[in-house]
């Protein structure tokens, strides 16, 4: 059986005797990391995934960035003390971005990213239940709290019964226009 440390040969592409890591095509680390970027550059090619590469795009993008950051270091400060919502546990020092949890997913209801109300500070922990929606009776609770009052303020619409699982299946933003087919 061949080891790794043993594997030294001349690279294909370079020529250079080095340490062989791709056995298949006689590589070095540089010549097929290489290899490697330029097959991925050509699957990307003529896909979706063309936007990733556009300018303009990643522009947006940073801008809606830093306008999450800075909205996240205003509630930060804005608090002496820094508590998870579903735990209770103390979080220290400089928030993280899995300390800021959007009660409401910002994915599905895109008008409260930046609402306070929305905003639950939250715990490495609680964090990942909820993204993994494995969710507590806490969690739960504050889920459909949530949702109650952004309903009663107007910014969601009740559309069907309370199901902290099926989010879109009871309640929509008040902004969105829909039609009901018949």
């Amino acid at each position: 059986m061949t080891r790794w440390f043993n594997n030294f040969d001349d690279c294909s592409s370079c020529k250079k005797y080095l340490l062989i890591v791709n056995k298949k095509y006689n590589l070095c680390y540089t010549c097929n990391k290489s290899r490697l970027e330029k097959n991925k550059k050509k699957f990307l090619q003529g896909t979706d995934y063309d936007y990733l590469y556009s300018k303009s795009v990643r522009a947006q993008m940073e801008k809606e960035k830093q306008k999450d950051s800075d909205f996240y270091n205003r509630i930060w400060e804005e608090e002496k003390y820094h508590h998870c919502r579903y735990c209770d546990e103390r979080i220290y020092g400089m928030w993280l971005p899995y300390n800021m949890d959007h009660i409401l997913p910002k994915s599905k209801f895109p008008s409260l990213r930046h609402r306070k109300r929305n905003i639950a500070f939250t715990d490495l922990t609680c964090h990942g239940i909820k993204t993994s929606e494995k969710y507590t009776d806490r969690m739960i609770s504050v889920i459909l709290d949530t949702a109650e009052y952004f309903i009663k303020e107007g910014s969601l619409i009740q559309i069907g019964e309370p199901n902290a699982y099926r989010m879109k299946d009871w309640i929509i933003e008040s902004n969105k226009t829909w039609k009901h087919t018949s």
